[in-house]
């Protein structure tokens, strides 16, 4: 009995839901058939069924797309889905001019002829938001990695076969065609194996005084996609070698190069450029950030003669230093605001002079060393990178005739929601090195 019973409620609920869809049909072909007045005229339910026959019998390119927006608040480093990304490994060359900055690259080495030459070869990883993603519409292509480079100078024994380590991030500037455009990457990193100044092993190296320096590198390029797969790059690099005050001497390498690489890239469908309608991004809605920074350092200090033909070194003294920014966000990309810096440098006000081979330096009272600056600044927001600039001048210290005019840029990688790590570098006066800056951060109120 159970049994049948069960049979005869499956059977009525299904001769209900037979004559339910029968209704329905009915109503929504009736409301299809009725002139444009009597439509008009129509009860509710009937207007809910025509709209149902609507959605269903349009064809799909002219349906409304299901559109996608960035909610308020969300930062766009943690806001896509996984397998958003392509991958991509690019090998390529460089080879260019060397400005000769002093003495030793114009020509006095142990080769007496100007060393103006450099070549190089690299190898490179990075990865991209696939088109269509929400990065990929507000960043314009935007990849970031890792990369990895062998540098030839021409005199191996006095500077040393260099290699470099860093990270890197590019986007796309234009579109010439769908196939074409205009990029640029920036690089930032470490490099070894230099041959360092030695006053007796190395004096004629003056631009190096480190094993390890940094590595600083701009390039702009055209990127033309060849296949699915392959992209060739053709463009000018901007490079800079130099170890940040952190050992003397200190004029560094600069350099001009043009750059030709090959680029593989994983999992690409399409050779063209295509913008998605799925992802549509509202307008950026503009607020106040601010930002709170802890960083710390050390430099070398020193004296030497006009030529750099002795050098006198010093202990290492400390740097530390706290800054705070409020911030306007303008757009995605663009943050303007103030900064405040409070830095102590253990190197300010020290006397230093010269006594036969040795140097002898006085130290000033802590309160000589504490500076105060006020600065206007601008941020470039990128995925997982922000890149920061500074303009400051020195209001609050001890030294009346050691005002500093300074300037600053920095590097922040994001690690976590609102907060960063950053590398950066103080100049005096647009030319002269200070120091760096290693620290971390907390952003309140910020987002993508």
């Amino acid at each position: 009995m159970k049994g049948k019973t069960r049979c005869g409620w499956i059977l009525g609920a299904g001769k209900r839901f037979f004559w339910t869809g029968i209704f329905w049909v009915s109503a929504v072909g009736l409301a299809e058939a009725r002139p444009e007045g009597l439509r008009n005229a129509g009860s509710e339910a009937s207007s809910e069924a025509e709209s149902v026959v609507r959605s269903r019998t349009e064809a799909p390119d002219e349906r409304r797309p299901r559109r996608k927006e960035l909610r308020e608040g969300e930062d766009s480093v943690f806001l896509n889905p996984r397998n958003r990304y392509l991958h991509r490994l690019s090998s390529g060359v460089r080879s260019g001019y060397v400005a000769p900055s002093n003495r030793f690259l114009a020509g006095e080495n142990i080769y007496a002829r100007p060393l103006n030459w450099s070549g190089s070869a690299h190898l490179k990883y990075s990865f991209q938001s696939k088109p269509g993603t929400w990065e990929d519409r507000v960043y314009g292509s935007v990849y970031q990695g890792i990369g990895v480079g062998c540098n030839h100078f021409r005199d191996r024994k006095e500077i040393g076969r260099p290699w470099s380590f860093y990270l890197l991030q590019g986007t796309r500037i234009c579109s010439i065609s769908p196939s074409v455009g205009v990029f640029y990457e920036w690089n930032l990193g470490l490099s070894a194996g230099w041959v360092p100044y030695d006053p007796e092993e190395n004096s004629y190296n003056i631009s190096i005084g480190s094993r390890v320096n940094a590595y600083l590198n701009v390039d702009f390029f055209l990127r033309w996609a060849l296949s699915r797969r392959l992209d060739l790059e053709a463009g000018v690099a901007l490079t800079h070698y130099s170890n940040g005050n952190t050992h003397i001497p200190n004029t560094g390498i600069n350099m001009i190069s043009g750059s030709l690489d090959l680029v593989y890239n994983f999992g690409r469908t399409e050779r063209k450029y295509r913008r998605s309608q799925d992802i549509v991004v509202r307008r950026y809605p503009r607020h106040m950030a601010y930002e709170v920074m802890l960083f710390g350092s050390w430099k070398r200090g020193g004296v030497a003669t006009p030529d750099l033909s002795q050098v006198f070194q010093t202990k290492k003294f400390m740097v530390a230093g706290l800054s705070f920014a409020p911030l306007y966000a303008l757009s995605y990309r663009i943050r303007l605001g103030a900064e405040m810096d409070v830095v102590y440098d253990a190197s300010c006000g020290v006397e230093y002079e010269a006594a036969g081979s040795e140097l002898v330096y006085a130290e000033p009272p802590a309160n000589r060393q504490i500076r105060v600056g006020l600065g206007g600044r601008v941020d470039y927001v990128m995925p997982y990178f922000t890149v920061s600039a500074c303009v400051g001048y020195d209001v609050l210290h001890a030294q009346e005739d050691d005002r500093a005019f300074y300037q600053s840029l920095n590097l922040k990688l994001d690690v976590a929601r609102g907060f960063f790590l950053n590398v950066g570098y103080r100049l005096k006066n647009f030319h002269s090195p200070n120091f760096l800056m290693f620290g971390i951060g907390r952003r309140f109120n910020a987002y993508r």
